[in-house]
C-alpha cells in the first residue's frame, strides 16, 4: 500500500503567508469559508488565496499507483478455479470527490472492485485456456479508465496471470489428452467420483440461483428442449415453479422422485430437465398409474 494520498494544510490569513504550492504529482483542493470544495486550475495566486479566504488546503496525490493481489477466479462452469495474480494501476480521477468522501485506502477499494468483476469475465472461458481469459481481462478492463462510482478514483490498467492449480492440472490434462474414446472412457471412470462431485456442486449453484439461472443453464445445454422447459416454467404459478425446482434438487442428488405426485406441468418440466442432464443423473421412479412419458397423472 502506498502512503496517504490526502494530507491537510491549515491556511492562516494573519500573519499573511504565501499561497500553498502544489508539488509535482499533486493537486490542491481548497475548502472555502462556506465549506465548498474547489480545485482551481490554474491554482489560486497569492492574492486570490488572500481575498477568497479558503480555510484549508488538501494536497491530493494524483500520480498513478500500482497494486497486486492473489485470488481464485472461476473458469467456465464455475466448478474449477484459476489461481490468479492480478496487477493493476489506479489513480485519482476527481480530487474534489476524494476529499469530499475522505477516501483513505483507494488501493483496497480498487482491489474489491476487481475481485467482484473479474469472475464475470473469467467464467466465460474454459479451464484449459487461461490465455484466452487473460486476453479477455485486458480487453474488457485493462485498456480503458474504469472510474469507481462516487469515489473519485479509477483503474487505468489491469492484468490477471491465470494458472491451473497443480492439484487439478493432472486430472484435467489426463482427461483431455485421451487418444480415443475408449481411453477417455477409462479415464472418466477413474475420476468419476471427482467429476460427479464437481457436476453436482455446479448444478446446486445453478438451482440456488433461482428460475433465471436455471433457464440460462438449460438453454445453453440444449437450446431446443431447454426452450420447451423455459416456456413450461414461465407459464407456471410461483408455487409450482418452486415445486419444480425442489424436485430438480432431488434429481441432482441422485435420489428418486415420483412424477405421479407432481402436477402435469411440473412433472413435464422436471422430466425435461432430467433428459437434458442425461445418464449422469438418476432417472425418476414412476409411480403406479403414471404414463411412461412422465407427464403425470391423468
Amino acid at each position: 500500500m502506498v502512503g496517504p494520498i490526502l494530507t491537510t494544510m491549515e491556511l492562516k490569513r494573519m500573519p499573511f503567508a504565501r499561497r500553498p504550492i502544489a508539488m509535482p504529482g499533486t493537486i490542491l483542493v481548497f475548502q472555502m469559508p462556506d465549506n465548498q470544495l474547489v480545485a482551481p486550475q490554474p491554482p489560486y495566486t497569492t492574492g486570490e488565496t488572500w481575498w477568497k479566504g479558503p480555510k484549508l488546503a488538501y494536497v491530493v496525490d494524483n500520480r498513478p499507483h500500482g497494486g497486486v493481489f492473489d485470488c481464485k477466479l472461476p473458469a467456465q462452469g464455475d466448478s474449477l478455479f484459476f489461481e490468479a495474480t492480478v496487477r493493476f494501476i489506479w489513480r485519482v480521477t476527481d480530487p474534489v470527490q476524494v476529499v469530499h468522501e475522505q477516501v483513505e485506502d483507494p488501493e483496497a477499494e480498487c482491489r474489491t472492485y476487481l475481485e467482484q468483476n473479474l469472475p464475470m469475465i473469467t467464467r466465460r472461458h474454459r479451464y484449459n485456456r487461461p490465455d484466452e481469459a487473460e486476453a479477455d481481462v485486458v480487453n474488457r478492463i485493462g485498456r480503458r479508465l474504469l472510474p469507481l462510482q462516487g469515489r473519485g478514483i479509477g483503474i487505468e490498467a489491469a492484468h490477471a496471470q491465470l494458472l491451473m492449480p497443480e492439484a487439478k492440472r493432472a486430472t484435467f490434462e489426463e482427461l483431455h489428452s485421451a487418444e480415443d474414446d475408449h481411453e477417455l472412457a477409462m479415464l472418466k471412470a477413474r475420476h468419476a467420483d471427482e467429476l460427479e462431485a464437481l457436476k453436482r456442486k455446479r448444478m446446486h449453484e445453478v438451482v440456488q440461483g433461482g428460475p433465471e439461472a436455471l433457464y440460462a443453464f438449460v438453454l445453453k445445454e440444449d437450446p431446443g428442449r431447454g426452450m420447451e422447459i423455459v416456456t413450461q416454467m414461465q407459464a407456471m404459478a410461483d408455487r409450482d415453479k418452486q415445486r419444480a425446482i425442489e424436485a430438480i434438487k432431488v434429481l441432482i442428488d441422485g435420489e428418486e422422485i415420483r412424477l405421479g405426485e407432481l402436477d402435469g406441468a411440473v412433472a413435464a418440466a422436471v422430466e425435461g430437465f432430467r433428459n437434458i442432464l442425461g445418464s449422469g443423473t438418476a432417472k425418476p421412479a414412476l409411480s403406479a398409474g403414471d404414463d411412461d412419458d412422465g407427464a403425470g397423472p391423468a
